[in-house]
């Protein structure tokens, strides 16, 4: 099973936030935020938990951010 990038990406822009915001929410800079959504640094489960929250993704969907 992988992580699904991709998708954080497009739940983040369904739900209208911008990086900048997501990141704001996050307490880290856009680019430390773009950083994690590209793949170039990895996403820490409390950070993932973060992700959701303000993304608006109750615990029980966490599955559609995993590929099989």
């Amino acid at each position: 099973m992988d992580f699904d990038l991709r998708r954080i990406k497009a739940e983040r822009v369904a739900a209208g936030i911008t990086q900048a915001e997501m990141a704001q929410r996050l307490g880290m800079s856009r680019s430390s935020y773009w950083k994690r959504e590209a793949g170039t640094v990895p996403i820490d489960v409390k950070e993932f938990a973060s992700i959701l929250t303000a993304i608006g993704i109750n615990r029980d969907q966490i599955s559609i951010f995993f590929r099989t």
